[in-house]
């Protein structure tokens, strides 16, 4: 878990198949000091707050295999 000075970052990506690339999401939590929770980042966009690291944590990989599950993306 990083310190509340350092950002957490991963990139998730789906295999290519059937000719299709891969899709990439840049996931990021980021501890807020003013409301002393986890801020939840995906591609760059506020997805929400975690009261824990691991309750952020969890809550980004639960979001990212729902878009991949569902061949959906994020909006930009």
């Amino acid at each position: 878990m990083p310190t509340t000075n350092e950002v957490a970052t991963s990139s998730i990506i789906t295999n290519a198949s059937q000719g299709q690339l891969g899709t990439l999401y840049r996931k990021e939590i980021v501890y807020d000091r003013e409301c002393r929770n986890y801020a939840m980042y995906l591609d760059g966009e506020l997805m929400g707050f975690g009261r824990t690291y691991r309750d952020a944590e969890t809550t980004l990989d639960a979001l990212v295999f729902e878009l991949l599950r569902s061949g959906t993306g994020i909006e930009a």
